[in-house]
C-alpha cells in the first residue's frame, strides 16, 4: 500500500489516520504474540513437570482413599520420625493431656513428613482438635497385643 501524503483536506486526513493506526494496530498484535510466545515457551518445560505429577497424586490418592478401612478416615499427621511403616497400627496421643484420643489405628500412608492414619469416623474430630492444640505423639503397638 502506498503511503498517503499528509494534506489538509478531510481525505487526506482520514488516511493518513487511517495508515497510522493500522500501523499501531499491528505493532500491538506482534507485541502480543512475541509475548504470548515467549510466555509459552518459558513455561512449556515446567507444565510437563507439573501435569504428571499432578495426575499420579491424583490417582495415588485414589489409592490411598481405597487402602483405608470400612468406617474410617484417612487424617494426615505431621511427623518427624521415620521408624514408621505403613501398616503399622498406633496409639495416638494428645501430648498436652498425654490421654490417648485413638488406640489401634492402622497407618495406611507414611511419607517423608506426614503420616496418614486410618481414624474412625467417631474419632476423627477429636484427633484433629488434638492436633490444632497442642499436637499428638504416635506410638507404636506390638502386632501381639492386637
Amino acid at each position: 500500500m502506498v503511503r498517503p501524503a499528509a494534506g489538509r483536506s478531510t481525505l487526506g486526513l482520514i488516511r493518513l489516520a487511517r495508515y497510522r493506526y493500522r500501523g499501531v494496530r499491528w505493532i500491538a498484535a506482534i507485541g502480543a504474540a512475541i509475548a504470548a510466545f515467549l510466555a509459552l515457551s518459558y513455561n512449556s518445560g515446567e507444565s510437563a513437570y507439573h501435569v504428571l505429577p499432578h495426575s499420579a497424586q491424583i490417582l495415588n490418592e485414589e489409592k490411598l482413599a481405597a487402602r483405608l478401612p470400612a468406617a474410617t478416615r484417612g487424617v494426615s499427621i505431621p511427623t518427624i520420625s521415620e521408624i514408621f511403616m505403613p501398616g503399622d497400627y498406633v496409639d495416638v496421643h494428645k501430648i498436652s493431656t498425654g490421654k490417648i484420643v485413638v488406640s489401634n489405628a492402622l497407618l495406611v500412608e507414611v511419607t517423608g513428613d506426614d503420616t496418614v492414619v486410618a481414624i474412625p469416623t467417631g474419632q476423627v474430630d477429636a484427633v484433629v482438635d488434638a492436633v490444632t492444640t497442642g499436637g499428638i505423639m504416635l506410638v507404636l503397638v506390638p502386632r501381639s497385643a492386637l
